[in-house]
C-alpha cells in the first residue's frame, strides 16, 4: 500500500478526486487503467471520500486524464501547476 496525494474537490456540484500519476500511467492499457481506477475508487469509499476518481498525468506541456465526457472541457483547461496547487488530501491505496 502507498500514500497518494490527491485533490478532493467539488467543481460545479460534482465531487471529484483527482489523482496525479507519472507519465507512465498513459502507457498502460485500458484494462490496466480501469483496474487502477477501480482500486482507487474502492479505497476512497473505504475512507468515506465521495467522488469520482479522475487520474491525470503529464503529457508534454499538457495534462492527460480519464474523466466522464461532460468534464472534458474543464480538464482540458487545467495544467500541472494547477493540479499541484490543489492537492489537499492523502489517500492510502
Amino acid at each position: 500500500m502507498y500514500w497518494f496525494q490527491i485533490a478532493h474537490l467539488n467543481i460545479q456540484g460534482n465531487d471529484i478526486i483527482i489523482v496525479p500519476f507519472t507519465k507512465g500511467f498513459g502507457q498502460k492499457t485500458k484494462p490496466e487503467r480501469d483496474k487502477t481506477i477501480n482500486e482507487f475508487q474502492t479505497a476512497a469509499k473505504k475512507v468515506g471520500l465521495k467522488g469520482t476518481i479522475v487520474p491525470v498525468w503529464p503529457h508534454g506541456q499538457s495534462v492527460q486524464f480519464v474523466a466522464p465526457r461532460p468534464w472534458h472541457a474543464f480538464f482540458k483547461q487545467i495544467d500541472w501547476p494547477w493540479i499541484e496547487s490543489n492537492l489537499n488530501k492523502e489517500m492510502l491505496v
